[in-house]
């Protein structure tokens, strides 16, 4: 795969491995610098797969924690970019601006974020029908074409709740 013998051992042990979601981020990273482009998307899908209904990426296990799956973000965004697949920019969309506004309200962001998640919930508002649904995710109920979801109607309440919360917050550190 890469050319080097020791450095084709490694890879092969480690897509063998059960991952957490901040090791299939770093994973998915690795495989990112070594130009194996192909190998990364799987990362992403496998990512995305696993993606928790409120946004974080890679959750196999029910992690408290809301930066873990944060890691991920670089591969599924890279596979937004070229695999043409719209599950990836959705998952990447809730992920992304649910973080982002979620971390500036609970103080763990910079207020300088805000303005990051706002955009990417605008991004996704605009994907909003006339009746309300989301469109363009990753569509229910086996998830193998564009469409609408329960997750993806859920992904957008949560933003839209995070950004209360987030503009409070900031309004409050004035």
């Amino acid at each position: 795969m890469t050319g080097d013998d020791t450095t084709d051992r490694v890879l092969a042990a480690l897509l063998t491995m059960q991952r957490q979601s901040w090791e299939q981020g770093v994973t998915g990273h690795a495989l990112l610098d070594l130009g194996l482009g192909d190998l990364a998307v799987l990362v992403a899908d496998a990512a995305v797969t696993r993606q928790h209904p409120d946004g974080r990426l890679g959750d196999v296990s029910g992690e408290a924690g809301a930066v873990n799956g944060a890691a991920c973000g670089e591969v599924v965004r890279y596979a937004a970019t070229t695999d043409g697949d719209p599950r990836f920019t959705a998952a990447l969309d809730a992920h992304g601006w649910y973080a982002a506004l979620t971390g500036v309200a609970d103080g763990w962001l910079p207020a300088s974020w805000l303005g990051t998640g706002a955009e990417l919930l605008a991004a996704a508002r605009r994907r909003v029908d006339r009746r309300g649904r989301v469109t363009g995710v990753s569509g229910a109920p086996d998830f193998t074409r564009p469409g609408t979801s329960p997750e993806a109607q859920a992904f957008h309440l949560l933003g839209h709740a995070a950004l209360g919360r987030a503009r409070a917050a900031v309004s409050r550190a004035g």
